[in-house]
């Protein structure tokens, strides 16, 4: 198939979606547009426009947050068996219109300390209200001494807990989004972007760590590092839609070019991952892979890689700078995911492990 020929099968495939930008950048439109030339402060307010149209369809009120919806069902902690060990693993649904879930793990022999329902008391404050404080029970629960927050960010609908000492434990979390996905009306300051709803599991009794002695430091560096991992891929992705939209804007303004296709079917790519972008870069056995490390990372890649052939200089200045902000992040991202990898050898996997003698070996990390 030549030049010509493809680039007019991807014109048609995508008309659909110019006409539909188009007629988002007429209704932006003021009365005063008709007739006159349109100035670059006009333009970059119609791609606001735009790009808003888009990211409206995801947007959460405070009233959704704190809606049931948003409480995380199917909350349970059971055992993930690796080689000769054993390690805690949690399983949880995560609401369709949250992001992530946050954990924190707590000593189960403290329990009257805290909530015996903490759910319920979350109900007792109306949804979205101002006037009342928001994740008092949250706030209690990881405060107590006793309890640490193993996560403040997971994409994925399992969890192993790879630092749990031995002992009784208890579970608690609740789901989030990105702060962007907020109503533009509301501070983002003034808003946490997680539900009030808290979840908790059975109780874990009589855990017994069986893995080799891991330095606390290394413990706190690996928890860290999973979760800025987590984190960077949701913003990329995230990015990547805005870089779509941005891109699909400037077709219908300026007309269809062929390289800029050929960047936004890229991006397009990466999108299909999903949210899981950057913790599928990651290993954590005994979990499965969700999507493979090596495609990942070449289509990231690909996108950087001789980027004026992408897309014309000056073409489209907005999806230019967000391509720029994306591969600043990629770079971060890479880096991280490969130091936990490189330092997951020491853990969950039976070549890291002592033999099992009996003895119960604890950390003291959240104790």
């Amino acid at each position: 198939m030549d030049h010509m020929q493809t680039l007019k099968l991807h014109s048609i495939k995508y008309f659909n979606s110019f006409i539909s930008v188009t007629f988002y950048f007429l209704m932006s439109c003021t009365q005063g547009c008709v007739g006159k030339k349109k100035s670059s402060t006009a333009s970059g307010r119609n791609i606001g426009a735009v790009i808003g149209a888009d990211e409206s369809k995801a947007r959460v009120s405070p009233e959704e947050l704190d809606g049931p919806s948003m409480r995380i069902e199917k909350f349970e902690v059971t055992y993930a068996e690796t080689g000769k060990t054993k390690i805690p693993l949690l399983s949880y649904s995560i609401p369709q219109k949250a992001d992530f879930v946050q954990i924190i793990r707590c000593d189960a022999n403290l329990k009257t300390s805290l909530p015996e329902e903490p759910d319920s008391a979350v109900q007792d404050t109306a949804p979205g209200a101002k006037t009342a404080p928001r994740n008092t029970v949250w706030n209690e629960i990881s405060s107590t001494l006793g309890c640490l927050q193993i996560s403040t960010g997971v994409s994925r609908d399992q969890h192993p807990d790879y630092f749990a000492s031995s002992g009784n434990w208890i579970y608690f979390s609740r789901a989030c989004i990105n702060p962007a996905r907020l109503p533009n009306i509301v501070a983002q300051s003034e808003v946490e972007p997680c539900s009030r709803h808290v979840s908790k599991t059975s109780i874990l009794s009589g855990y017994v760590n069986q893995q080799a002695d891991l330095p606390v430091e290394k413990q706190t560096e690996m928890m860290l590092l999973r979760d800025r991992v987590d984190e960077t891929g949701r913003n990329i992705f995230f990015k990547f839609r805005r870089l779509k939209t941005e891109l699909l804007f400037c077709d219908a303004e300026k007309g269809v070019n062929f390289l800029s296709i050929k960047r936004r079917d890229s991006a397009e790519k990466i999108l299909n991952f999903g949210i899981v972008l950057g913790v599928s870069l990651i290993d954590q056995p005994p979990l499965p892979a969700i999507h493979p490390k090596e495609q990942i990372s070449a289509t990231l890649r690909d996108l950087d890689a001789g980027s004026e052939e992408f897309l014309p200089a000056n073409f489209c200045v907005s999806a230019e700078q967000t391509r720029k902000d994306i591969e600043s992040e990629r770079l971060q991202l890479e880096a991280d995911a490969a130091a936990f990898n490189k330092n997951i050898t020491q853990i969950g996997q039976p070549s890291a492990l002592n033999s099992i003698t009996g003895d119960e070996k604890s950390s003291p990390l959240g104790k």
